[in-house]
């Protein structure tokens, strides 16, 4: 489970996932002190308490919701001021094509009146003449694209950029399947699990509405790499499944069928022996706007899964 305590210096409430045992330092996100301590100082000075993932996960986003509100407010970006810039920078353009028109001119009047006077030493004048030429009109060409890139800042383009963007395969894209002679959502959370974003994952599922007859289906497998508590942090997994609307689990690998066992029975689905079975089994139970969430890391297999499924896609939600 993860913890949380008070900073030392700010007195602001600090979320991390493991208590070392032995000396560590965790920043606090809201003062940067660095906040150093074992195991047992922290129970001792800083009163550490056990909490629950979606209580360390809501921590973390209020946390950084703040931080970026302090960022916009020292940013004070203001629209009105922008649009004086850009008339500015369009000054120095106009400016810099008119000295571009009158340097020519100069310079061809210049060659016009070497070749007049110096005669048949003009040759070795002019040279050095046209570089320098070559190199101002050379110097305010750069000038002009660099204003030409400013302007492409424009705040409208980069929110439309912001806007058209989309989720990377695997890491929440929601799409609308037609697949088993079905129509259904299906949400894939493959690419990756570590347990912040399994608990993250499972709450966000009572944000989808639905209507009477649809069901909440999610199919879980292993969260990689968690060394000695990976059995203790699937365990835990189950307390949030619980507290959900999700209406079946399904699981597939080793250490996940601790989070299916501590489930509550009328959640329990199915515990496949492989992926295969999986596909199968879903082209049965899977109805018509039904939701499915498939979520574990990459090396499960489930990455490859979700993208089979999705070769029936229809739209993006």
């Amino acid at each position: 489970m993860p913890y949380r305590f008070k900073c030392k210096e700010c007195k602001e409430y600090v979320y991390i996932e493991f208590l070392n045992e032995h000396h560590s330092i965790y920043p606090c996100p809201n003062c940067n002190i660095h906040n150093e301590m074992t195991a047992k100082q922290a129970e001792k000075h800083f009163n550490i308490e056990e909490i629950p993932w979606n209580e360390y996960s809501l921590g973390r986003k209020n946390i950084t919701k703040k931080s970026e509100i302090e960022k916009l407010e020292k940013l004070n970006i203001n629209n009105d001021d922008l649009s004086i810039k850009y008339e500015v920078l369009e000054s120095y353009k106009g400016l810099a094509y008119l000295l571009m028109f009158v340097s020519t001119g100069f310079f061809i009047y210049s060659l016009v009146q070497i070749s007049d006077t110096m005669g048949d030493y003009a040759g070795s004048v002019m040279l050095p003449t046209i570089i320098i030429y070559v190199i101002t009109m050379f110097s305010l060409f750069c000038l002009t694209k660099i204003i030409d890139f400013l302007f492409d800042l424009d705040l409208n383009k980069m929110e439309k950029k912001f806007v058209d963007f989309k989720i990377p395969e695997g890491r929440g894209d929601i799409k609308m399947i037609k697949k088993f002679n079905k129509k259904f959502k299906f949400i894939d959370e493959s690419y990756n699990a570590n347990p912040l974003s399994m608990s993250s994952s499972i709450t966000n599922m009572n944000f989808f509405k639905r209507k009477k007859n649809e069901k909440k289906i999610v199919l879980l497998g292993d969260m990689l790499e968690l060394g000695d508590k990976s059995k203790k942090f699937h365990k835990a997994l189950s307390v949030v499944i619980n507290k959900s609307d999700i209406d079946k689990v399904f699981v597939y690998g080793r250490d996940i069928r601790e989070t299916y066992n501590s489930l509550s029975t009328n959640k329990k689905g199915k515990v496949f022996n492989n992926l295969q079975e999986a596909y199968n089994h879903f082209s049965k139970i899977l109805h018509n706007n039904d939701l499915l969430m498939v979520k574990g890391s990459n090396a499960t297999g489930l990455n490859q899964f979700s993208k089979n499924i999705k070769k029936g896609q229809t739209s993006a939600i």
